[in-house]
């Protein structure tokens, strides 16, 4: 009966080349699912925008003060659940413009919310006493508004705005 001289070493450099396997894989994986999470919540953002149009074309034009009166089916993807109205931060602006601002010290940029969840935020004119305006904004794992990087270096938030 002939027995291996080295099993150790032989079972050694099999779990070495697992372990260095891993050590080169995990990093790219990791970083493909937190992109993928990421795409979820713009996706979402673009599902509630798709909402909002909608019930201001069954509503003359008017676009909706609450969550409650939307019927947009939202999933999120870093809590795996679906996102309700308590996802949904509610803000209001104080001028049209103030929506379209993507500045890390605007409204946008200083709001946070749920992981994974979004914010919407409406003006409301006051010669229609309507919400004739609105921005939406996505939340990362952390809670605050997604931001995308210029080629520039500059940083900004990601915002979906009318």
């Amino acid at each position: 009966m002939k027995r291996s001289r080295f099993p150790l070493l032989e079972i050694g450099i099999t779990v070495l080349a697992v372990i260095l396997v891993w050590l080169i894989g995990y990093p790219q994986y990791a970083e493909k699912r937190e992109l993928s999470k990421r795409y979820r919540v713009i996706v979402n953002m673009y599902a509630l925008r798709a909402g909002v149009e909608n019930f201001a074309a069954l509503n003359h034009g008017k676009f909706p003060k609450s969550i409650q009166e939307l019927n947009t089916p939202l999933i999120n993807s870093y809590l795996n659940n679906s996102i309700n109205a308590k996802d949904i931060t509610i803000f209001r602006y104080s001028s049209k413009e103030e929506a379209k601002n993507n500045a890390s010290n605007s409204k946008n940029g200083r709001m946070c919310g749920n992981p994974g969840g979004l914010g919407y935020g409406y003006f409301i004119c006051p010669e229609y006493i309507l919400a004739c305006g609105y921005g939406i904004i996505g939340f990362d794992n952390y809670g605050i508004p997604l931001v995308e990087k210029l080629p520039s270096g500059k940083v900004q938030i990601l915002v979906i705005w009318e």
